[in-house]
């Protein structure tokens, strides 16, 4: 039984708008409950901000205007809060918590919250319990913005190199994978198949190809069906 290599070529391009962790926000200016709060978005992580040595504390960053916010990394000294709640607001005075941390960690500590997927000028720290003795202690917070994803693999199954019997029929599914190795969704893929074997015979080779159906995770998948097998006299494998 004659056997035929083929690899499909799937050219992807983007039909879904994604939101992930994209470029960091600069310019922060921060207030506090107690101590020198600018020392904790000086950009300088030799530098901290303290706070007095009793609970509650809080820290708010100003973005300085809106922003659609994504990601926030706390970068705590060994004085960190055992439990905290990280909240956003549009004007500074009505927040919305976005995450609640519960019996965290002692020592020096980097906490990233991430896919917040909110709209915000104002981040705000509210230290409820602490780790030790002294104030929270906080090195530098770092504030990222939404970007759009960026395609940068595809993972496609069955292996692109399957060997296929001549006259058969085959489902290939292809997934993207963005720059932080998420899933992508596809749209408008377009498909090419390269046969890059001797083909003794000066017929045509073809083969029919399935429009791509986009499937609920995001991925395409596409059916390849070949021609019968009389269509084909003789193959170097």
């Amino acid at each position: 039984m004659n056997r035929l290599k083929m690899c499909l070529l799937l050219i992807a391009i983007i039909g879904q708008w994604q939101l992930l962790c994209g470029q960091k926000i600069t310019g922060l200016t921060a207030t506090a409950s107690s101590g020198n709060a600018s020392l904790a978005v000086d950009n300088n992580t030799s530098t901290r901000w303290e706070s007095a040595f009793s609970d509650p504390q809080w820290i708010v960053v100003d973005l300085g205007a809106e922003y659609p916010v994504n990601k926030v990394i706390i970068r705590w000294e060994a004085a960190n809060a055992k439990n905290y709640t990280l909240e956003a607001s549009t004007n500074g005075t009505d927040y919305t918590v976005l995450a609640t941390k519960t019996n965290m960690g002692g020592g020096n500590r980097i906490d990233t919250l991430s896919n917040l997927l909110v709209t915000a000028r104002y981040i705000k720290i509210n230290g409820t319990e602490r780790n030790l003795t002294y104030g929270y202690s906080i090195w530098e917070i770092e504030v990222y913005q939404q970007s759009a994803p960026v395609l940068t693999s595809m993972v496609i199954l069955p292996n692109i190199t399957q060997t296929m019997k001549v006259g058969s029929t085959m489902q290939f599914t292809a997934q993207g994978l963005d720059q932080n190795n998420d899933p992508i969704a596809l749209t408008d893929v377009q498909v090419r198949l390269n046969l890059p074997l001797a083909v003794k015979t000066a017929r045509a080779v073809t083969a029919g190809v399935s429009l791509p159906v986009a499937q609920a995770d995001g991925s395409v998948r596409v059916t390849v069906a070949r021609v019968p097998v009389h269509e084909i006299i003789c193959f170097d494998l």
